[in-house]
């Protein structure tokens, strides 16, 4: 689970800006984002895929505990298909609570689809 962290953002030469999400635990870096303006600088920061340091620390941590990794793998593979099938139900049935509400229709068919996009 992710610490809390907080953006550092810095004006570049050009005028663009850079930020950076920092870990307030552990003060890593996690995110980079360059953009025109602050903001986007931030969200792409935030949307910044894993660093190559925190994927070896992934692959140590499977590593030193291959049997919780096979479980905890094992486990979402064989429970995958019921929490698709309760996510789908359920995205259904608020669907149709929120047409009883009088919701656009197609408000409602974009909720009741949403369960059958699930990975």
């Amino acid at each position: 689970m992710p610490h809390a962290s907080y953006p550092l953002v810095d004006v570049q030469p050009d005028g663009t800006y850079m930020a950076r999400m920092i870990d307030k635990k552990r003060g890593r870096v996690w995110g980079v984002g360059y953009g025109p303006t602050r903001q986007d600088a931030i969200a792409l920061a935030r949307g910044d895929q894993p660093s190559e340091m925190f994927i070896k620390r992934s692959i140590g941590w499977i590593r030193r505990h291959p049997i919780r990794a096979t479980l905890s793998v094992g486990a979402y593979m064989m429970l995958r298909p019921y929490v698709k099938a309760i996510a789908d139900a359920t995205c259904k049935f608020v669907a149709d609570g929120m047409y009883m509400l009088n919701f656009p229709r197609k408000v409602c068919n974009v909720v009741s689809r949403a369960g059958e996009i699930l990975p």
